[in-house]
Formats: structure tokens, C-alpha cells, sequence
């Protein structure tokens, strides 16, 4: 596994869990480690699944990330930047 496809995974079972609480009987919020290994698959899945989704940029991640390189950009030349700018702009 990918620490990118954990990550996400993770992000979705916070994202999924804490607004409704989800509690374990000792009043705390269950932990990514706690929660039984299918649950974590299907959560791992859906990142898989997501993260494949963003493999073809939109137009506008293009520009973005077009943007984010060209000279007298702070961000020029780095691809970290670039792909955050990209990111940023798929997140809108």
C-alpha cells in the first residue's frame, strides 16, 4: 500500500467518523487502527478509487499548474508547488 492511498483512506474514515462521534464504549473517538481491517479496506478502496480519479487533470488544474511554473512565480520549477497549485485547483 501507498503511504498517498493510507493517507487518503485515513481522511475519509475522519471525514466519515467524527462529525457523527463515533464513540467507542470508553467515550473516545475510534482511532484508524482500531476499527476492524474491512473497514479500513473499504476505506483503502475508495482512496484507490478517488485517487485514480484525479489521474487526468481538468482544464483547470492544467492552467494551474501551467501558472504555478512559469518564470517570476514563486513556484517556478518546483514540482511541489505545481502539483499543490493543481491540487488546489481540482479541491475548488
Amino acid at each position: 500500500m501507498s503511504e498517498m492511498i493510507e493517507r487518503v483512506a485515513r481522511s475519509m474514515f475522519h471525514a466519515e467518523n467524527e462529525p457523527h462521534k463515533a464513540e467507542t464504549k470508553y467515550g473516545e473517538l475510534w482511532d484508524w487502527l482500531d476499527v476492524m481491517p474491512a473497514v479500513r479496506e473499504r476505506h483503502m478502496t475508495n482512496a484507490r478509487a478517488a485517487i485514480k480519479a484525479m489521474r487526468e487533470p481538468t482544464e483547470e488544474m492544467i492552467e494551474k499548474g501551467s501558472d504555478a511554473r512559469r518564470p517570476g512565480n514563486s513556484r517556478w520549477g518546483n514540482s511541489h508547488g505545481t502539483w499543490k497549485a493543481m491540487i488546489d485547483a481540482a479541491l475548488k
